[in-house]
């Protein structure tokens, strides 16, 4: 009877350490391995880019790792803009009437002013927006990543007056992992400061970035805000929701989860380039048709 007595009380325990983790990474994710399928958003959504934009815009991410003159077969007229402070890198691509402002990816934890940056996780008032009375008025207040924040201010003048003088119909604002951090908190500014022209955004393994105020004026355009995660990138859970942290616009589920490998740091370094190709190929096209 005490042996029984025992495992039963063993299983009960296993069974809420079990229980609790679930929560844990429940809160923490916010169901990490949950989002709409490409299908559904192509189905919804008009502005949902094609299998060869989209690979043309990982493609971007890429090209926006370092300066060079091209961009293998692109034929891209590459315009980089950077600041050292930060190790902010900026690249702009204008083709016809759309202009690409696309924002490069951290690259920590080699590069120590990243990783400072990164951790640098405090939610701060956007530093653009006039907040006359703070969080002392009750009003809801606009927050993002600090640290990224600083990034985004180290290339800021450079972003608005490429917009300025861009006479097009459209901006899209790419990025990857911290570089999709940054063009989120680029749109906000743009998107109040340029009404007349068209926006979207694309993501690939955003880490959160907003507030929940901030997040929920980002979904309010979500038919044009699509944020791209691999069901295996660990980085798209941080930083947790108990810190006030909210992802934003409409997310596309890539890959499959797995229970026995359920996180990879492939996911979020290779993951995206071998999805985008794979969509690509099924589409009916090849990298070299694009010039990739």
């Amino acid at each position: 009877m005490n042996y029984l007595k025992k495992t039963c009380r063993a299983i009960i325990q296993f069974s809420a350490v079990i229980i609790s983790a679930s929560m844990l990474l429940s809160v923490t994710s916010c169901q990490s391995w949950t989002g709409n399928s490409i299908k559904e958003v192509e189905e919804e959504y008009a502005e949902f880019p094609s299998a060869p934009e989209l690979y043309r815009f990982y493609q971007m991410c890429l090209a926006a790792w370092r300066e060079r003159e091209h961009y293998k077969e692109s034929n891209w007229n590459l315009e980089y803009v950077s600041h050292s402070e930060t190790n902010t890198l900026g690249l702009f691509i204008e083709e016809e009437e759309t202009l690409y402002m696309v924002f490069r990816a951290t690259q920590a934890p080699k590069n120590p002013i990243d990783s400072a940056l990164n951790s640098n996780y405090s939610l701060k008032p956007l530093f653009f927006l006039d907040y006359p009375s703070s969080d002392s008025s009750g009003a809801p207040v606009m927050k993002a990543h600090a640290g990224i924040q600083e990034k985004y201010a180290g290339i800021r003048d450079a972003v608005l007056l490429r917009a300025e003088v861009f006479k097009g119909k459209q901006i899209v604002l790419v990025g990857h992992s911290a570089g999709g951090m940054t063009a989120m908190i680029a749109y906000l500014e743009l998107r109040n400061m340029f009404p007349e022209m068209e926006f979207l955004v694309v993501t690939f393994g955003m880490p959160r970035v907003l507030n929940i105020t901030a997040a929920r004026m980002v979904d309010a355009d979500s038919d044009r805000v699509f944020r791209f995660a691999m069901a295996q990138d660990f980085l798209v859970t941080i930083p947790p929701a108990f810190l006030g942290y909210r992802h934003a616009g409409t997310k596309i589920l890539l890959g499959r989860p797995s229970i026995l490998d359920p996180y990879t740091v492939e996911a979020h370094e290779t993951g995206y380039l071998m999805e985008t190709e794979r969509r690509l190929r099924e589409a009916g096209f090849t990298p070299e048709e694009l010039g990739f």
